[in-house]
């Protein structure tokens, strides 16, 4: 029989098969796992084959607190880091870049216009990108510096 990581298409089967069993062993009311997960799943190399996937449910199964395994029921590496972007959409994948980026930034120069400077950016587009990007900025973070509309485009 072929390793599982040649045989993804039968990974959904396999994870409703062993997460069933899990729940009706822990008692517990696992309805599946979420479409994230099943992605972070049927992307994992699978070195140990089916035993490291059911291994893997199980401990899911233990630790999750939902109806839903969710990417971080799983194991830890499996789970994807913040910096991963799993959506096959590119303006997702490279907002999702930007706006770690902007992040990264505006942690270590919480002046904006510093941070702005860095990014190669006029203030006000910064605080524009903070705010198309949903950038959620710490109440010790929001002041301190010009509006938006002394920065130019």
């Amino acid at each position: 029989m072929p390793p599982l990581r040649d045989r993804r298409e039968d990974i959904p089967d396999l994870v409703t098969f062993f997460l069933a069993r899990h729940a009706q062993a822990l008692g517990k009311p696992i309805a599946g796992v979420d479409r994230e997960a099943l992605k972070l799943l049927q992307s994992a190399p699978w070195k140990g084959n089916i035993r490291e996937l059911d291994n893997a449910l199980q401990r899911a199964a233990i630790l999750g607190h939902g109806p839903l395994i969710t990417p971080a029921d799983l194991p830890p590496d499996l789970a994807p880091s913040p910096d991963v972007c799993l959506s096959e959409d590119l303006r997702e994948v490279m907002a999702h870049a930007e706006r770690r980026h902007i992040e990264r930034i505006l942690r270590t120069t919480p002046d904006k216009r510093e941070a702005a400077k860095r990014l190669k950016l006029a203030l006000s587009s910064l605080y524009r990108k903070i705010e198309e990007l949903g950038i959620s900025l710490a109440p010790e973070d929001r002041g301190g510096d010009a509006t938006p509309s002394s920065g130019t485009s």
